[in-house]
């Protein structure tokens, strides 16, 4: 089980990355998980559309053809179930389907997309015991 302390100290060193690199959108994905689990919701919420605001800026000037946008594209979709935008989420399946990506990841990528926010959170809580 991840002690609050440490959850206080992963979120301190996340502040000091966004501060040094503010357009990393992992880092504000991180945090916004970080904060479901503490039960923070309104924090987890600010972070979350922080990260998106980034994930699609990077997304809006990359190449689909790059192994980076797989990545990305399934952060976003990520992002989008933890703040409550299943369907959202969802209607990127068929852009999913358009990408040249390997059917492994494609299967488990849009296995992803069918769990619900609560299973979601759930399996991350359920990491920490």
């Amino acid at each position: 089980m991840i002690r609050p302390y440490d959850k206080d100290k992963a979120l301190n060193t996340l502040q000091n990355m966004i501060r040094i690199r503010p357009t990393i959108p992992e880092y504000y994905l991180y945090s916004g998980i970080l904060y479901i689990e503490k039960g923070d919701s309104l924090m987890a919420d600010k972070y979350l559309s922080l990260a998106k605001v980034y994930i699609d800026k990077i997304l809006d000037t990359m190449s689909k053809s790059n192994i980076a946008y797989q990545v990305l594209l399934s952060d976003k979709a990520y992002t989008l179930i933890l703040k409550g935008e299943e369907e959202k989420a969802r209607a990127m399946e068929n852009e999913i389907l358009e990408l040249k990506m390997d059917s492994l990841y494609r299967a488990e990528f849009l296995g992803f997309l069918r769990k619900s926010r609560k299973e979601i959170i759930d399996s991350l809580l359920k990491q920490d015991m």
